[in-house]
Order: structure tokens, then sequence, then C-alpha cells
């Protein structure tokens, strides 16, 4: 439901809304009022409420508790939070100081949920006072930089749940390596909204975020194009296997994995590179007939920096190889379900021959039956 809709619904107008709140909190010209949210976004119903933020400085706001209050007009409620405007001021200049820094994801972990969604809904709401301060304060948040917070926070998630998994495979833990997959699904998720221009760091929206997205969104993402729409590829992905079996949640993970080497390193390339040729992706019927590709292992990756690919292991200290951005799209039909075919024979050989010389092939799941089992044949040796 878009916002006209919305008000239309409970038959009320913005400048209704503004009038409300500049009556029962007694605004001054110093305060700041924007609407924002789930409903400005599109992504509300008529059942939602309308949310308001309020910048402001003063002490002696009217509030039903220290920094919110609800407001109601007709059957529809307004809540209206007030953030203090030193603490915006100080949220906005932490945020510049991190767009100054050299990119390092793990940096982006120094904001919280709360923080992230306020500068979100400053960039996207919608001023009913204080106008022209609003559009300072707004200025401050480029979508730019935006969007590639949130790629940082999902980034240093994801290869953090990477390493994770190796380590519960080694463990022989299928159970938590499920739901670590799936978590990763999620931040994987969170990267391909962000090279897609949704800012909003809710969860409850990544959905609808992905059902918005248009039918060639796989148009320039590298590996294997599925045909299916963003949302149905989320969903059959994060489906769990039709039991606890280790290989089965193997097979699963990996697919997730392979899936995020396809996103992250694209969004990065989208966001750090936006003028550069778009990645080239491969139809689905184009399947091959030779070698099947075999999976990556579950704590490979492939990362964009400065400029060029780099395909490594995120444990340990393996080689790092640099990647062309077509041998990169390349890479990523190594998902255990492609074949090769002809025309780039050549080069997924040279990319096999430089998988196993960094010995960067997925591994096999070892539970302790299948210890017990190595172990017996090697004493009967």
């Amino acid at each position: 439901m878009q916002l006209s809709d919305f008000l239309n619904y409970h038959k009320i107008t913005l400048e209704d809304v503004a009038a409300l709140a500049k009556s029962s909190l007694h605004l001054t010209a110093d305060d700041t009022l924007f609407v924002c949210g789930s409903v400005v976004e599109g992504f509300g119903n008529e059942k939602s409420d309308l949310d308001l933020l309020l910048i402001s400085a003063r002490e002696d706001l009217p509030l039903t508790s220290r920094d919110a209050t609800l407001l109601m007009m007709g059957h529809c409620a307004i809540d209206l939070r007030v953030i203090r405007r030193a603490a915006a001021e100080t949220l906005l200049k932490r945020f510049a100081g991190w767009v100054d820094e050299p990119r390092q994801p793990r940096n982006a972990r120094a904001f919280t949920h709360d923080e992230r969604l306020f500068l979100h809904r400053l960039r996207t709401g919608e001023a009913l006072a204080g106008t022209e301060d609003f559009r300072q304060l707004q200025n401050k948040v480029p979508l730019t930089d935006l969007l590639r917070h949130r790629l940082d926070c999902a980034q240093y998630m994801a290869s953090r749940i990477q390493v994770d998994l190796a380590g519960l495979r080694s463990a022989g833990d299928q159970y938590s390596m499920m739901f670590a997959a799936q978590e990763l699904l999620g931040h994987t998720v969170d990267a391909l909204l962000a090279g897609h221009n949704y800012s909003n760091p809710h969860l409850k929206w990544r959905v609808r975020q992905l059902s918005e997205l248009s039918p060639d969104w796989e148009s320039d993402l590298p590996g294997r194009r599925t045909g299916m729409s963003a949302r149905d590829l989320y969903w059959s992905l994060h489906a769990a296997p039709p039991s606890a079996s280790p290989g089965l949640i193997l097979d699963h993970a990996l697919r997730i994995v392979a899936f995020s080497r396809r996103v992250f390193p694209w969004a990065e390339y989208r966001l750090l590179s936006p003028s550069s040729t778009p990645l080239f992706s491969y139809d689905r019927d184009e399947t091959g007939t030779g070698l099947l590709l075999p999976h990556l292992d579950l704590d490979v990756a492939v990362r964009y920096r400065a400029g060029k690919f780099e395909l490594l292991r995120l444990h340990g200290d393996g080689v790092i190889f640099t990647l062309s951005p077509e041998e990169y799209s390349l890479s990523c039909l190594f998902d255990g379900q492609t074949a090769s075919n002809k025309e780039d024979e050549e080069l997924l050989q040279e990319i096999l021959a430089l998988v196993r010389h960094g010995d960067l092939e997925a591994r096999p799941f070892m539970d302790e039956q299948s210890l017990r089992t190595i172990l017996h044949r090697a004493s009967t040796n």
C-alpha cells in the first residue's frame, strides 16, 4: 500500500498529521518532524501505524514515555518517536567518519540496528516541519553510503558464518550447519538488495523487497541464471532438506554458499565501481555437456578489492588468486550442478587447476560414523 492510498483509506492528509503533531507537542521553529517507515516505503497496509520522527533539543516535550508517544487520528495510530538533536548530530558525525575510513567491512558493525534504521529513515523520510533543516540532515546520509553500509554489515557476518560452517562440518554437527547456512542466506539477500539500491535494514522486509525486483534481476549476476524470481529463489534455497542426513545438509549449505559467491562480489563491484562494464551471467539452458564443475568449499570466497577479484579460502594462510571479471563469472559456475561447455572449456580448465592447486574444492562431511569407518579400514590394511 502506497502512502497516498493509506491516507485515503483513513481519510486524512499529511497536513492533518502535521497539525496534530504540532498542537500535541507544541513544536517550535527549531524542531524537525518527518514521516517515515513502512507506509512511506510502500510496505505497510491499512492496519499499519504511521511513523513520525521528531528531532528536537527540547526537554519539555509532553511524551507518554521519555522518547515516544502515541497519537490517534480516527482509526489511524501515529507512532511518534523523538531523537535528541545532540544524539542525531553525533550519529551523523560518526557515520561521516565511517565513510571516510579505509574500507573494512567489520567497521560497519560499530552501528546498532536502531542507528542504522534511523539513518535509513532520515534518508527516505518526508519532512512535515523544519523542512530546510531536514534537507540538510538528509544530505549527510547519501544513499550510496547507506547501501555500502548494508553490504559491509552483511559481508562481515557472512564471512564469519562461512568459517563457522567449515568448523561445524569438521565437528560433525549437521544440525547447526543447517541453521548457520540459512543465516548466511539472509545476509546474502541483504547484499543482493543493497546492490539493487535497497537500504532498509529491517529483516522483516527482506521478502517484500525481493518481491519488487524486476524479472531480469539476474541479468548481470554472474554464474548460471536460474530463471526464478528473486523471492522464489530465496524460498527455494531456504527450504530445509527433507531429513537431517549429513550429506543432504552439506549439499544444502554448499548451494547457499555458492549463491553467496555470486552475490557478494557482484554487489561490491556494482556499488564500488558503478561505471564498470556489467558482469556476465550464463543462461540457465547453457548447462553444457562436459565435465561437471565441483562445488567450491564452504569457506571459499571471492572478494572485490581495488578493482580486482580475489579467490581465497577465508580461514588460514592459503594462496590468494587474482581473477579477471570473466574468470570470476566462470568461477560462479563451480556449484556442483553445472557442466562445462566447449566454448569456455579452456578457461574453465585453468580455473579448475587453480582450485585444485589451492585445495579449494568442497570437502566431505565427516561425522562420527564416517570417521570410525575410515579408521577401521586403515587398521585392516
